[in-house]
């Protein structure tokens, strides 16, 4: 095969293929001061950063594509989960409460009214007072 060139021969081109970075699936995280503290915060050309602020109870996902422009940001709200313990079953609702309250007090009127009234062989208020009054005061 002839030179063309006249014995020069230009030097053979190298084609690079590109090749894309492995993505970092890694998660920075970071405390803020509220929502406007976020939005600033830089986060780095293929990152994803999980930025929190305690205060607030809130978190962001702020997270940008290959080439630095912001592709995500999302806001949650936390709280805290509370578990129930293993006895929770001895504790009863405000209304069973009340009710249970209620009935109580409708007892205790009962009861009073009887005492009062000196029905049966219940004393009465007067004998009460007369044996309360004969007690010895404690010091």
């Amino acid at each position: 095969m002839a030179n063309l060139f006249g014995g020069y021969s230009p030097p053979q081109q190298q084609f690079f293929q590109y090749q894309q970075q492995p993505q970092n699936n890694s998660v920075m995280v970071v405390t803020v001061q509220g929502e406007a503290g976020a939005r600033v915060y830089p986060v780095a050309a293929g990152n994803t950063v999980l930025l929190i602020d305690f205060d607030a109870k809130k978190f962001w996902l702020k997270s940008t594509d290959l080439n630095g422009m912001p592709s995500r940001f999302v806001a949650f709200n936390f709280t805290e989960e509370i578990k129930q313990s293993a006895d929770s079953g001895n504790f009863i609702s405000r209304t069973e409460f009340n009710e249970l309250k209620q009935s109580i007090d409708t007892q205790f009127k009962q009861l009073l009214d009887t005492i009062r009234g000196g029905g049966g062989n219940v004393a009465t208020t007067s004998t009460v007072n007369a044996e309360s009054s004969n007690v010895p005061a404690t010091i």
